[in-house]
Formats: C-alpha cells, structure tokens, sequence
C-alpha cells in the first residue's frame, strides 16, 4: 500500500486516503498517511530488497533441513 502511495506521490497525485477493501468481510479500512518515521522504516525495507542475495540462502547449512523436502535445493 505505501509503495502505491509513494509512486502516486511521486507521479504529481495529490493522495488524500489510503483504503484498504477486504473481501473476507466486505468492507473497507482505512489506512493511516505514512508518518515520517514510517517512511523512514519503509526505505531501509526496500533497502533490505535491493541488497537481498539468494545465493547467501545457500551458503546456511541446516541439517534439519536435509531430511526436507527442500533439502535438494542444498545440493
């Protein structure tokens, strides 16, 4: 939801409200405005995304996993 919110943002879009539409239950929810500390929190997160290496996955070594069924993927 923020990711939509910051491009929109970013684009000109003035956004007033963030609504989430569950349907589960029908309705909707209304998402607070990011604050800036939420911001903040959301950057290091795409930060974490740009950095994220699935090779570093396969270098842990877990021998629970071994008798997995993703014990394969560790070959």
């Amino acid at each position: 939801m923020y990711a939509q919110y910051f491009c929109l943002t970013e684009m000109g879009y003035v956004v007033k409200k963030l609504i989430l539409r569950s349907l589960q239950d029908n309705k909707n929810y209304e998402i607070p405005i990011p604050t800036n500390k939420e911001m903040i929190e959301f950057e290091k997160v795409i930060q974490e995304i740009l950095l994220f290496n699935p090779q570093e996955l396969l270098n842990n070594h877990c021998p629970k996993c071994d008798e997995s069924i993703y014990g394969v993927l560790s070959w």
